[in-house]
């Protein structure tokens, strides 16, 4: 068997990711550099899926959430998302314009203001950004 260089393994990734809103290949998150919090995740999704991330406590789905979601970035690996490259070396402005442009977040602790109406505490999260 012929070994694939790293050349014809980036270029095969492209092909299969063209097909999918978000691609994840061999994600890596680490934050002491020994203690893998992910490790080695692939993950893809289409336009139109829905995915439900189940685990038990501490497994890495807030981490893995975050990842996707570009509120933290990965020690390694590949992503993208609707044929953006958001791997390690895509800049912060990279990150903010996607962000912004096609992520939205429902937290679990929405944090919103008892006191302010729906608009009210809509309009207060636009002028924090």
């Amino acid at each position: 068997m012929k070994k694939e260089n790293n050349k014809d393994m980036e270029e095969q990734q492209k092909v299969n990711c063209s097909d999918n809103f978000i691609y994840i290949s061999g994600i890596n998150k680490t934050y002491d550099g020994t203690r893998y919090v992910l490790n080695d995740l692939c993950f893809s999704l289409n336009h139109g899926e829905i995915a439900i991330v189940m685990g038990p406590s501490g497994s890495g789905k807030s981490t893995f959430l975050n990842i996707l979601g570009l509120l933290d970035t990965a020690s390694s690996g590949v992503y993208y998302f609707d044929g953006i490259n958001l791997s390690e070396k895509s800049s912060k402005k990279t990150f903010c314009n996607v962000r912004g442009e096609k992520i939205g977040f429902i937290f679990q602790s929405y944090y919103l203001i008892d006191s302010l109406t729906v608009k009210e505490n809509i309009i207060r999260q636009f002028r924090m950004i």
